[in-house]
């Protein structure tokens, strides 16, 4: 199970910025040819904190300790609800039924398998990865389709530390500011 990110405390600042991975060739004429190389984003995510007391600070850097800086990976999840279509869930094999679906407190949830909307499932609440909500299909997916969702909810961000966590010390006055940066990974 993979860890998350502290809720506490809570930034200043939330930037989420989808990463799409994209091959493109520029021509003399001016025109370009562009290749989408992956399907789904892989989310950034940078982090500011105005104002930190001593205790929350050493949160920060306990839990940025604990992941050996850039090393380990761990889930974010966005504050703020919102609407979050084509979420990637996996691919059927066939046998299995038990998936984590890519975020949680979710309302509105469509489930799609081969982008056909899908109602034979259970969803159970907070129990998968990092506390993702899982489904489990009544019966399993077949070999190689793709299973998606829509859903209005908090989406789950697989990340690790972009690099060092960036603190100033605001006078001696055990009052800190620090910004964080995170890499979005693929799932795991």
């Amino acid at each position: 199970m993979s860890e998350v990110y502290p809720a506490v405390p809570i930034p200043s600042s939330v930037i989420i910025e989808p990463i799409w991975k994209v091959n493109i060739t520029a021509f003399d004429s001016g025109k370009e040819q562009r290749h989408l190389k992956t399907n789904y984003p892989k989310y950034d995510v940078s982090l500011t904190y105005d104002v930190l007391n001593t205790t929350n600070m050493q949160i920060l850097w306990n839990f940025y300790q604990a992941r050996k800086g850039s090393y380990d990976t761990f889930c974010f999840y966005a504050l703020e609800s919102a609407a979050w279509t084509g979420g990637y869930i996996g691919v059927g094999d066939g046998y299995t039924t038990t998936f984590n679906i890519p975020g949680k407190s979710m309302s509105g949830l469509v489930v799609y398998v081969n982008n056909v909307s899908m109602e034979d499932y259970t969803i159970n609440v907070g129990v998968g990865d990092g506390g993702a909500d899982q489904i489990v299909f009544d019966a399993a997916p077949a070999a190689n389709a793709l299973l998606t969702c829509d859903f209005t909810g908090l989406l789950r961000i697989y990340c690790r530390f972009e690099g060092n966590i960036k603190r100033t010390s605001m006078g001696g006055y055990g009052l800190f500011s620090a910004s964080v940066k995170l890499k979005g990974v693929a799932g795991l």
